[in-house]
């Protein structure tokens, strides 16, 4: 692989993120650990720090007088503070998170940088915006809906974390851009190897896991299906995470018998760690048509694998064929108590095969080869010359 390109990734956020943190920081390390040459800048209303490569840069006007306001103006002049806190001259690419087109001078800026601008889109912007539903939000969804398709059309290339949004990017644009798929990725040393345990056919042990329990989780879905439930193996279900006040009345109206759901809340480090060894099954992301998409790339499917355990899923995930044998992929309408049983009993008596394809897939969803990926097609996009 070629070091005579040097990229600089760009990423504005409005407000602090431990989570974008924290991914930027693991894809700096692993970049400078692999001498793969790309710089990460985080612009952001509150750290200002340099480490190596990765250059968080605080924009905070403290004479604007509310939070409204402060945020406001942070998205109005994000292409400014760009251009003004990034040497961009410097960088024979740049891999810029895609950051809307509600500010000002975005076009110039397409214009003057578009030539060696890959923009990263983790959703649909569109409709995201409007199904958030704020007045504000559906004015910026509009904005996108008439504009992005222009600023999109100056830039050298597109990255979608996955093949349903690169797509959508694509349709916007009325040149032909490059284009790569790249999801999301991991950083496997940021989590213990807890493995699961043998599921004995009498109780089965599950945990699902989130940071807020958001209607794409399908956690409301998941507590339906166990309401009707009726089978004969006891089912244990831990809840980790934030939990609204509706979720919680659902959790507790559920008085089925061989069901019993735990309330964990939040829990890190050793105290999670703990949860998912004593865990046969995880739930990952069961409702994402509620956000109008069918493929995505979760973090925490990616969690899961990295720790060994087994889990099922209702969505078409952009690093796995559907047929993996440490994983179980639904339809969102025909998710079934009586086959996720099935399928615990397939991995306890099949242990040395999922933890082999655990084990490749760890290398698959890693950080490293998601960089690897990324670096690979900006340098072949721009060897091969203007679109």
């Amino acid at each position: 692989m070629s070091n005579k390109i040097k990229i600089a990734h760009v990423s504005v956020v409005p407000a602090f993120s431990p989570g974008v943190f924290k991914k930027l920081e693991d894809k700096a390390k692993v970049s400078k650990e692999n001498g793969l040459d790309i710089d990460f800048y985080l612009i952001n209303p509150s750290q200002d720090y340099s480490s190596d490569n990765m250059h968080a840069i605080k924009v905070f006007n403290k004479n604007i007088p509310t939070n409204f306001l402060r945020i406001l103006a942070f998205r109005v002049f994000k292409i400014a503070n760009i251009e003004k806190s990034i040497p961009l001259d410097s960088y024979d690419a740049i891999i810029l998170r895609y950051p809307l087109v509600d500010g000002f001078g975005t076009l110039r800026f397409a214009k003057k940088y578009g030539y060696k601008i890959f923009t990263e889109h983790h959703t649909d912007e569109v409709a995201e915006l409007f199904s958030v539903g704020r007045i504000v939000d559906v004015f910026r969804g509009y904005l996108e809906k008439y504009f992005a398709g222009t600023f999109l059309s100056y830039l050298k290339g597109i990255i979608g974390v996955t093949d349903e949004i690169r797509k959508v990017e694509l349709a916007k644009t009325n040149t032909s851009l490059y284009s790569a798929t790249i999801a999301n990725g991991i950083n496997p040393q940021s989590f213990s190897h807890t493995g699961y345990i043998p599921f004995d056919g009498k109780t089965l042990n599950l945990i699902f896991v989130a940071s807020e329990f958001s209607l794409w989780h399908g956690l409301e879905k998941f507590l339906g299906l166990l309401q009707s439930y009726d089978g004969d193996v006891h089912l244990y279900l831990r809840l980790i995470g934030n939990l609204s006040r509706t979720q919680i009345d659902m959790v507790n109206s559920i008085k089925t018998k061989n069901v019993s759901i735990e309330i964990v809340g939040k829990a890190y480090g050793d105290d999670l760690d703990n949860h998912m060894k004593n865990a046969h099954l995880a739930i990952s992301s069961l409702a994402l048509s509620v956000k109008n998409m069918k493929e995505a790339c979760t973090l925490k499917s990616r969690e899961y694998i990295v720790r060994g355990l087994p889990f099922v899923y209702a969505y078409k995930d952009t690093d796995l064929n559907g047929d993996e044998s440490f994983a179980k992929r639904f339809e969102e309408d025909n998710i079934s108590l009586d086959e996720i049983i099935i399928f615990a009993e397939y991995v306890s008596l099949n242990r040395d095969k999922i933890e082999a394809e655990m084990i490749k897939y760890t290398n698959i969803v890693s950080w490293k080869n998601k960089l690897i990926q990324m670096r690979n097609f900006v340098e072949k996009s721009l060897l091969e010359g203007k679109h």
